[in-house]
C-alpha cells in the first residue's frame, strides 16, 4: 500500500483529517480516500494554492463556481481563473500569507465567478523548516449574513429619522402652538387674535404631514419590489392632484419599472412640488429616454424652475418652504431598487426632474 506525505501545518477548518495537521502526517491510500471525500463534502469553496498562486488541489465546490472539473482546475493560476485578472488584486489574502506566513482575510464581493458576497481565509501552509509552501484558500459565502446586517442598518435609519421627526420636529410645532395659544390670551385686537390662529393653523397642518410621513416612511421596503407601468402609475398620481389649468403631456411608451411599492408617491410628490413651488406653470411634460445604461424618465415642467445652489439640498430631509419631507421621500423610495433622481432644469425656464433606472430595472414591451 502506497503512502503519500504532506506537511503542511494547522488548517483552522473544520474538516477533520486535514484540520488536524500539526506536522509531517502519513496518509495510506485508504486515509487519502476519506480525506478526500471529506474534503469535498464542504458546502464551501476551497483550494490549495502553491507560491506560484497555482492550484494545486481544489474541492467540489471550489471545481463548480469554476465550472471546471477538480482535475482540470489543477495547475491553472488562481487570479487568472477566479478573477479574471493579469495579477494577484491588491485585497488577496493568498498573496499576503506567502509575504507573512500569517493567517489573512478579506470580503469579496461582485465577484462573477463566486457570486455573491465570500469572506475569503487563507492559512498558510509550511513545511518542517518552517517555510510557506502556499495556503488553504476558503471562501465562505456571507451573502445572507451581509443583507441581513444592510437590512438592519436600514431598519435603524428609519427608527432613527422617524424618531426626529416625532421627537424634536413636532416637538417644535407644539412650542408654536403652546406660545400663540398663550398670546391669545392676553389680546383684544380681533385682528391680532386672527393673525395667531393663522399661525397655529399652520403649525397643526404641519403636524399632520410630518405624521403623514411617518406613515408612509414605515411602509418603504416593506413589500418586495414590483415591476409597474409607469404610465398607469402618472395617471393614477394625476387623478389625485388638482392641477387647475395646467396641461400634462406623457410619452412613455408602455415603459415599465421594478420599484418599490410606494412608486406612484414619487410622481405625486413631483405634482406637489410643481403647484407648491412652480409659480405660473402653464404644462408639465414627463416622458421616457433611453440611455446607453438605462432609462431615464424625465419629470419637466415650465414654472420658475429650482436654483442652482439648492439643486442637491432640496433632496434633503427638512430642506423647503413647506414641509420639506416630499423629495426626500421620493429619493428614498427609488434607492430601494437602485433608482436615482436629479434635478437638472435652468432657472427661470423651469424644473427637470430625471429619474434614472438601471437597464435590468426597466422594459419595453
Amino acid at each position: 500500500m502506497s503512502n503519500l506525505i504532506l506537511r503542511p501545518k494547522t488548517i483552522h477548518h473544520p474538516f477533520t483529517l486535514y484540520g488536524r495537521m500539526k506536522s509531517l502526517l502519513v496518509l495510506t491510500q485508504q486515509d487519502l480516500v476519506e480525506w478526500e471525500l471529506t474534503f469535498d463534502s464542504i458546502p464551501d469553496p476551497i483550494a490549495i494554492i502553491d507560491r506560484d498562486h497555482r492550484l494545486v488541489r481544489v474541492n467540489k465546490a471550489m471545481a463548480a463556481k469554476l465550472g471546471l472539473s477538480k482535475d482540470d482546475c489543477v495547475g491553472r493560476i488562481c487570479y487568472e481563473c477566479i478573477h479574471g485578472t493579469n495579477s494577484p488584486p491588491a485585497f488577496c489574502p493568498h498573496a499576503k500569507s506567502l509575504c507573512d506566513g500569517e493567517v489573512h482575510s478579506s470580503q469579496v464581493t461582485e465577484e462573477k465567478t463566486l457570486g455573491g458576497c465570500f469572506e475569503v481565509t487563507t492559512t498558510p501552509i509550511k513545511d518542517q523548516q518552517g517555510n510557506v509552501s502556499g495556503s488553504v484558500h476558503i471562501a465562505r459565502d456571507v451573502t445572507l449574513a451581509r443583507q441581513a446586517a444592510n437590512q438592519l442598518a436600514e431598519l435603524n435609519k428609519k427608527l432613527n429619522l422617524l424618531s426626529s421627526v416625532t421627537r424634536h420636529d413636532i416637538l417644535n410645532q407644539l412650542m408654536v402652538l403652546s406660545g400663540n395659544l398663550g398670546l391669545l390670551k392676553t389680546l383684544e385686537s380681533r385682528d391680532e387674535r386672527l393673525t395667531h390662529i393663522s399661525k397655529m393653523e399652520r403649525a397643526i397642518s404641519t403636524i399632520r404631514h410630518e405624521i403623514e410621513f411617518t406613515k408612509d416612511y414605515e411602509r418603504l421596503g416593506r413589500a418586495e419590489p414590483i415591476w409597474h407601468d409607469v404610465e398607469s402609475v402618472v395617471r393614477a398620481a394625476l387623478s389625485k392632484k388638482d392641477l387647475a389649468d395646467i396641461e400634462v403631456r406623457t410619452e412613455l411608451r408602455g415603459l415599465e419599472i421594478l420599484a418599490d411599492a410606494m412608486l406612484e408617491k414619487v410622481f405625486h410628490n413631483l405634482l406637489d412640488n410643481t403647484t407648491r413651488h412652480g409659480g405660473k406653470v402653464s404644462q408639465i411634460w414627463i416622458n421616457a429616454e433611453k440611455k446607453p445604461d438605462g432609462v431615464a424618465i424625465v419629470y419637466e415642467d415650465d414654472g420658475v424652475g429650482i436654483p442652482s445652489d439648492e439643486k442637491e439640498k432640496i433632496f434633503l430631509k427638512g430642506f423647503g418652504k413647506n414641509t420639506g419631507y416630499g423629495l426626500f421621500l421620493s429619493q428614498e423610495i427609488l434607492n430601494i431598487t437602485d433608482l436615482r433622481i436629479s434635478e437638472k432644469g435652468v432657472q427661470g425656464k423651469g424644473a427637470r426632474f430625471e429619474l434614472f433606472v438601471p437597464e435590468n430595472r426597466a422594459r419595453w414591451p
